[in-house]
């Protein structure tokens, strides 16, 4: 209890000249680091979201790209020799 107190006391001594009770100032003041802290932590959700969609959408065909491209030309190269095979060219 003497951790409430010494802070109950605190809390008096800042609110002296604004007419808060020292209870009132220790209340005002946890529930106003809870709420900042939840803003927080919610900025730093949606920023982290944020970045994570934004940068991964670019990333993603960086490394898909290569491999596409290996795969078009696999696909180009077999339809081109069924297509020398159907019109009767060398191949």
């Amino acid at each position: 209890m003497g951790c409430i107190r010494d802070a109950d006391a605190g809390a008096r001594v800042a609110g002296r000249g604004r007419g808060l009770d020292g209870r009132d100032l220790l209340v005002r003041s946890q529930l106003s680091k809870t709420s900042e802290r939840t803003v927080t932590n919610r900025m730093l959700r949606y920023v982290g979201k944020r970045a994570a969609s934004r940068y991964g959408g670019r990333l993603i065909p960086l490394i898909g790209a290569p491999i596409s491209a290996v795969q078009n030309g696999g696909s180009t190269k077999d339809l081109g020799r069924r297509a020398l095979a159907y019109y009767g060219g060398d191949g």
